[in-house]
């Protein structure tokens, strides 16, 4: 029974569907497709309008989050690159205190650690700046050294709080050498225009050889024997000279330094 019921319901609206499609075959029923037409129209912008509005609005406060989440992620990236930046400093800082401590130790100086907090801005001069002076216990021409021993200069001006000091690659610098070979072979190392220096005064009869290391010779003032100045990279002489020429690379980058201690001299001690 219900079956049949379901049947004729059936047979009921295709019957209805053929008669509209009859209908709007022969043009009967376009007066009411216009009639309604024109009774929605006048809504239908408005409609679309506000479904526009409301579509854009859920997009905007999509975006809006993005960029939030985006920014707060740069933010925190930055925060990472900074704090990663300030314990390297921190690290190598630690690692020029070791050396400098073994240093120290082992040749039984007493030095006081100082920062570099300058440079000189001029071309022909090649200074740094430290954050200690007088009162601090530092005084004129003594040397400084970094890592190792090895020495970079020696302290030309010495003010209340802060001092300059001549790179050992500056023309004005000399310093007492002595170059280990088996001679001991003495002479004197002058900078040359900061970009590295030069063993002069050498016996032509010296054998003098690429890679071996040049030190103080403790033949002056203030300035120990045994730090060490640099290796020899290249050695000449002229045909008629009685003496032969070497030169000298420091084993430190300067550039690349943070702290340096400076020797205290004995009759400071």
């Amino acid at each position: 029974m219900l079956s049949d019921l379901l049947k004729r319901r059936s047979v009921r609206w295709l019957l209805i569907l053929a008669a509209i499609l009859l209908l709007r075959l022969f043009g009967v029923i376009q007066p009411i497709e216009s009639l309604i037409v024109s009774i929605i129209k006048p809504i239908q912008g408005p409609i679309y309008s506000l479904g526009s509005k409301i579509n854009s609005w859920y997009s905007d406060q999509g975006s809006g989050k993005t960029i939030i989440n985006l920014n707060d992620q740069a933010e925190e990236i930055r925060q990472l690159i900074i704090e990663n930046a300030q314990l390297k400093v921190l690290a190598q800082e630690n690692e020029e205190l070791r050396g400098q401590l073994e240093f120290t130790e082992n040749f039984n100086f007493e030095t006081i650690s100082t920062r570099i907090i300058g440079r000189s801005q001029q071309a022909d001069l090649h200074t740094l700046i430290l954050d200690k002076g007088l009162k601090d216990g530092l005084s004129l021409k003594s040397p400084a050294v970094a890592s190792g021993g090895v020495i970079i200069g020696r302290l030309i001006d010495v003010k209340q709080s802060t001092s300059e000091l001549l790179l050992v690659q500056d023309s004005r610098s000399q310093l007492a050498a002595a170059i280990q070979n088996n001679d001991n072979t003495v002479g004197l190392v002058a900078g040359e225009r900061g970009l590295s220096m030069r063993l002069e005064l050498i016996p032509r009869a010296a054998e003098v050889e690429v890679g071996q290391v040049v030190v103080t010779s403790g033949l002056e003032e203030f300035v120990p024997a045994g730090l060490v100045i640099g290796k020899v990279v290249r050695v000449f002489a002229d045909n008629n000279d009685f003496f032969q020429t070497a030169i000298i690379e420091s084993l430190v980058s300067v550039n690349e330094l943070r702290i340096v201690a400076i020797l205290k001299n004995s009759n400071d001690i």
